[in-house]
């Protein structure tokens, strides 16, 4: 089993005494009150689901704005629990800001508490379901020594996202350094072997969120049958790539006659599968638009269970990265960046910003497996057989769970050979 997407979120909160002090009250935490009734827990538990989906593909949509011709990968999943994970710290405008983009605005105190429980419960859940897979997430908070984290952040952090605790000298950034990336070594089975090149000697709280997935096709390719096909990057370029192939196999599939695009389903051993997005020349930028939750959920219900005469996937690996700050940014996540920032919740200091957001992916799908991952209403119908299904231009997918319909990873191959 080769194929390991490693995902991790790094957010980086410094000090900034010495820049500037400002001044304020924060706000009350919130008061934890009684577990809601059943009919709203789900009720409640549908809503995150919808909008954590909408998140995941607005996060692709504005990397994809960045990255016009280069290949993507990330994981939603890391990026919305390692924030869900900050928001306990945050307060006033900034916890507003973070509400806002998560699509929870107008929530009580106790709907708030109750979204963190489900969110640590899901995570919990997707832990669980790996009897054929290996699937493990994991937060943990390196603290600086000296610096006084409230207590209430603490017991949330770990109730909620089991959140471990590492005591750190940044002052010795070299040796803060090593033993971080040590840590994220381990937990990503090496494959992640130095998360950061550098740490500023201010920093006093670095969160790191992890997520690892590996695993086996359903039906595995034969590697005797993969071989070297024409992959068209574009227009005026084209490119050798290691072509899989199976042929006569039945799969779930669908044409989005709207969109034009074909969609492929390729499950793993287990609850967890890949869907491929396949659009017809030139459509791919329209199918990046056009992806919402809505679109996602009534493509999964049109799936079809059909015999495929041949089916060509190109082998790829993939490493990614993303500075996230610009586009929580443009996401209406800004003050958390700023002297303005209220992290009041995390220590009583009132000079607390995030410096940085960082998302590291790597991936890669073989014959073995994979692990990685990727929307319109009106009448859509599949107009015909096609003869063969050839993943020879660029597409996007996404790694999803059967059961919650998680989105665990996100993905456009644009160029396999990159």
């Amino acid at each position: 089993m080769k194929v390991i997407p490693i995902i991790l979120l790094l957010l980086m909160v410094l000090d900034e005494a010495e820049a500037a002090r400002k001044k304020g009250k924060a706000s009350k935490p919130p008061e934890k009150t009684d577990i809601p009734q059943e009919d709203k827990l789900k009720l409640l538990k549908d809503e995150i689901n919808l909008t954590y989906t909408n998140l995941a593909f607005e996060l692709f949509r504005k990397i994809a704005h960045e990255k016009t011709s280069e290949n993507i990968f990330f994981s939603p999943l890391s990026i919305s629990t390692a924030l869900a994970l900050l928001s306990l710290g945050a307060r006033s405008t900034t916890h507003a800001e973070l509400l806002k983009a998560f699509g929870m605005t107008n929530k009580s105190d106790s709907d708030l508490l109750m979204v963190h429980t489900l969110i640590g419960n899901l995570l919990k859940q997707l832990e669980k379901e790996n009897g054929d897979f290996q699937l493990e997430t994991g937060s943990s908070l390196h603290i600086q020594k000296d610096f006084k984290v409230l207590q209430r952040f603490l017991n949330d952090t770990k109730q909620f996202y089991n959140a471990e605790l590492f005591p750190t000298d940044f002052s010795r950034p070299q040796l803060a350094k090593r033993k971080i990336n040590e840590y994220v070594k381990k937990e990503t089975k090496g494959k992640i072997k130095e998360l950061f090149k550098q740490i500023d000697p201010l920093t006093k709280l670095i969160l790191v969120n992890y997520i690892y997935f590996k695993g086996k096709w359903n039906e595995p390719f034969n590697p005797k049958d993969t071989s070297e096909r024409n992959f068209f990057v574009d227009k005026s370029t084209v490119v050798k790539v290691p072509m899989m192939s199976q042929v006569d196999k039945s799969y779930n599939m669908f044409y989005d006659t709207q969109l034009s695009c074909m969609m492929l389903q390729l499950p793993y051993k287990g609850n967890i599968s890949m869907l491929l997005l396949l659009p017809s020349e030139g459509q791919i930028k329209t199918v990046e638009q056009n992806l919402s939750a809505e679109k996602l959920k009534r493509w999964l219900n049109k799936l079809e269970w059909r015999l495929i005469p041949n089916i060509y996937l190109p082998k790829f690996s993939l490493e990614d990265s993303h500075n996230l700050g610009d586009i929580l940014k443009r996401m209406g996540i800004r003050t958390l960046f700023s002297n303005d920032a209220d992290l009041s919740g995390i220590s009583r200091k009132k000079n607390l910003k995030v410096s940085q957001i960082v998302h590291k992916a790597t991936l890669e799908v073989d014959e073995k497996g994979t692990e990685a991952a990727a929307a319109t209403g009106i009448e859509i119908m599949f107009m015909s057989m096609p003869f063969q299904i050839v993943f020879n231009r660029p597409f996007l997918f996404l790694i999803y769970e059967e059961n919650t319909k998680t989105v665990l990873f996100i993905g456009r191959v644009n160029n396999p050979t990159q």
